[in-house]
């Protein structure tokens, strides 16, 4: 058996009771890079767009090298289950290592805005898998009690890795920035391969030894026997479900066209992410420059803010790691879409005032940095969160890899709509616009969360997918 599949577990090897946080940490730098790909356009985007800058881009281009690799990522994130159930979590995360590295030293030497581009979709490609992957892996080794803390270390890494990224695009030369992002995707590396594959995906290949030995690893004790047996029960019973001939992507597509359950569990989850990107997150960050350079007087230098957003982000992840397992996923989703309606509503009205109504604004001139931290802290403890938590526990481990590729290519294809139009229908019908469609689909998105979203705090994966089944069969 090779380094690359079992990393350097080995039977009777003492491992601290710890083991496990520093492995959520490790895998979820991956999610760090994906918050310096995110963030990249915020700090540089205006720069670039100077008349002296060293790579001149223009508005028209600058949208595109913003949004265009979000496409990207809706069509790669179509591969991701051919290697999600042949290779393994583990093999699947650690082969984003690369690409990462390679769009962002691609950054670092572009002389066009064409290779910007193209740096950015092969960032984007990366991103799509580490995205889909993920929280599958760490749902899959986690204690049920421990999950949603774990699910919430990728969020903690991302908004991380985005807030390094916001501060040294803000104070570096250009090139310098991106070779320094570098550090990322090698740090994933460095400490992620040490770590064991998913009992679940081992025992999906009748591995139960390996499985066994995964377990001991990640909880530190040589007795795991009791929940080795509720891994077999419930992959038993969520695979006696599959087509026979067994795994892989066309089963798992034919399973899901074929159960009601999995399906409209499916069509859940893929409303759940829609309506959360389309609460404008991922325009915020790439414009996050351009939004608080537009509202004139703020608090803040535009720089400064952007920076300021990202330490908020991290601040708002480290509070959804503590709550997410003790308040559950149902009350952070309904607080965090009420936050984020109620704060891009302010925001929305400020601009209007501002540049509609031609309202003297300046006892305001608080408002547009002061609602943007509230929005930011409301999306990052809540649906920035959960959207992926809740899609990895909902999900039978069979169809997850499938299941979760359609979320993240929904996920994708709404964010690249969201911040290919943020420049077009700001020009055109004014920034307040914007905000006030973000926080109408916030309006909706609480809604949903409330009539639709189970509560799967506190359960096993057999119990969540029991549950669901009983309840969408019907």
């Amino acid at each position: 058996m090779s380094f690359w599949r079992r990393g350097f577990a080995q039977p009777g090897l003492h491992v601290s009771a710890g083991f496990l946080e520093i492995g959520w940490f490790a895998a979820s730098l991956s999610y760090a890079s994906v918050g310096a790909f995110m963030n990249w356009c915020s700090p540089v985007l205006p720069r670039l767009q100077r008349a002296d800058s060293e790579l001149p881009l223009s508005a028209s281009a600058g949208s595109w090298v913003a949004s265009g690799p979000l496409l990207t990522a809706a069509a790669a994130v179509l591969a991701v289950p051919l290697f999600f159930d042949r290779v393994g979590r583990r093999s699947a995360l650690l082969a984003t290592a690369a690409p990462l590295a390679a769009g962002f030293a691609w950054l670092a030497a572009a002389r066009a805005a064409w290779e910007l581009l193209a740096a950015r979709s092969l960032l984007s490609v990366a991103a799509a898998a580490v995205v889909s992957v993920l929280p599958a892996y760490l749902a899959e080794v986690s204690a049920d009690a421990r999950r949603g803390a774990a699910l919430a270390c990728c969020q903690l890494l991302h908004t991380l890795g985005g807030l390094v990224t916001l501060c040294l695009g803000a104070w570096l030369p250009y090139r310098a920035y991106c070779w320094a992002l570098l550090a990322m995707p090698a740090l994933f590396f460095a400490t992620f391969v040490w770590m064991p594959e998913s009992p679940y995906y081992l025992l999906m290949q009748g591995r139960k030894e390996a499985a066994a030995t995964s377990l001991r690893r990640l909880r530190g004790r040589s007795d795991v026997s009791a929940e080795l047996v509720q891994a077999e029960t419930t992959l038993a019973q969520q695979c006696a479900a599959l087509p026979r001939g067994g795994a892989g992507v066309l089963a798992s597509l034919r399973h899901l066209a074929t159960h009601r359950a999995d399906w409209r569990t499916l069509l859940l989850a893929v409303g759940f992410s829609v309506l959360s990107s389309a609460t404008g997150m991922a325009a915020v960050l790439s414009y996050s420059g351009d939004i608080m350079a537009r509202a004139g007087d703020s608090l803040l230098s535009a720089d400064a803010s952007a920076a300021l957003l990202g330490a908020v982000q991290v601040g708002a992840s480290c509070a959804s790691a503590a709550a997410v397992d003790k308040l559950g996923r149902r009350p952070l989703s309904l607080i965090s879409f009420a936050g984020c309606a109620l704060s891009l509503f302010a925001e929305g009205g400020y601009f209007y005032f501002m540049d509609v109504a031609r309202a003297d604004v300046s006892a305001l001139h608080w408002l547009p940095l002061a609602a943007l931290v509230v929005y930011v802290v409301a999306y990052t403890m809540g649906i920035g969160t959960l959207v992926w938590t809740v899609s990895a526990e909902m999900f039978s481990v069979p169809v997850k890899g499938v299941s979760m590729s359609v979320v993240t290519l929904t996920y994708s294809l709404s964010m690249f709509a969201v911040t290919k139009l943020f420049q077009d229908v700001a020009d055109a019908a004014g920034v307040h616009t914007l905000f006030w469609g973000f926080a109408a689909c916030a309006v909706v998105g609480f809604w949903y969360v409330y009539l639709l979203i189970p509560e799967t705090k506190g359960k096993s994966l057999l119990g969540i997918s029991t549950e669901l089944s009983a309840k969408l069969s019907a």
